[in-house]
């Protein structure tokens, strides 16, 4: 199996650093955490190794929302410990249990607890993530860890949620990959920063569409070089077309070149990604998209995920 390293190392590091030490988990303690940005559609389900992820993109000072399940998969009543945690640009978050805002004691130990929540049963959660007016920590985004520990503290699940300054009109380099997914601003741009795109969830035989965008933002012309990494590649078919033209394997392959681009000039290729049906068993299909200068040197680079449609089934013997 495929993963781009930095993907791979990013979706983890971000997730697994500073957590508490876990006992063994109780038995009737199994909770696990499905969240939804953009579409109707709920992602999650999967294990503490690969946490869900998804983003939304707004204009600096503005807000994104985000919904969450804590989902009972136990066979038996059971309360659970919710913690949250931000990170990169600050941003100003608010968590809320139904109608309660729980952001105080979720943002400190030992947590919020959890009413019982009945098995097959769940709690509903909204986060709303307020960036800055003004940027100053040279991020493109801000990113919070929602976290869900059993009684006895065990890490059960994981979610993380992107807040996404959209893109400026231009980079900084002679090589710039910018992406938007549908009608959604674009992303990229920050040579410090690189964020995380995603869908709405896609079932079984669904298609993702996102376009990258290449851009010279450089002082002469030349040619940009493209690549796109799956991750977990086998369980997704992409294909990339520029115009009507198919460049699917040149783009995987790293061997895409773009026409001859003057100054401030940009050509886009629409990429698209279907999950096969396959289960790779992480909830997204991830890949990471380069721009290439005319060195040969690595200029800019960010990442596409594809969430998974997560289904709830209560628990059965």
């Amino acid at each position: 199996m495929s993963i781009p390293l930095r993907a791979l190392a990013f979706l983890l590091a971000c997730s697994l650093v500073g957590l508490p030490a876990s006992p063994a988990q109780a038995a009737s303690e199994t909770a696990k955490l499905i969240i939804r940005g953009p579409g109707p559609g709920y992602t999650g389900i999967g294990g503490v190794e690969y946490p869900a992820l998804v983003s939304e993109v707004v204009s600096q000072g503005a807000s994104a929302g985000f919904e969450a399940r804590v989902v009972n998969f136990g066979f038996e009543p059971a309360q659970f410990k919710i913690g949250i945690e931000g990170d990169l640009m600050p941003a100003a978050l608010t968590l809320k249990a139904g109608r309660t805002d729980i952001t105080a004691s979720a943002e400190n130990t030992p947590y919020y607890t959890t009413p019982v929540i009945q098995p097959g049963k769940y709690l509903q959660l909204t986060l709303r993530m307020r960036t800055p007016q003004t940027n100053l920590s040279g991020d493109s985004y801000a990113q919070a860890y929602l976290r869900v520990y059993s009684t006895d503290m065990a890490l059960l699940s994981i979610g993380i949620f992107d807040a996404i300054i959209k893109a400026p009109a231009h980079g900084t380099s002679g090589a710039e990959v910018f992406a938007r997914q549908g009608s959604r601003p674009y992303i990229g741009g920050n040579p410090h920063s690189h964020g995380t795109l995603t869908s709405p969830a896609i079932a079984i035989g669904e298609t993702a569409k996102y376009t990258l965008k290449f851009q010279n933002d450089g002082t002469d012309s030349h040619r940009i070089r493209g690549e796109l990494e799956p991750a977990f590649a086998e369980c997704f078919d992409y294909t990339a077309t520029q115009k009507r033209f198919d460049v699917t394997a040149d783009l995987l392959e790293g061997t895409y070149l773009t026409p001859v681009l003057a100054p401030g000039r940009s050509v886009t290729v629409g990429v698209k990604v279907r999950w096969n049906g396959a289960d790779c068993g992480a909830p997204y299909g991830a890949a990471e998209a380069y721009a290439w200068g005319p060195d040969n040197v690595e200029q800019d680079f960010l990442f596409l995920l594809t969430p998974l449609l997560a289904t709830i089934r209560p628990p059965s013997d």
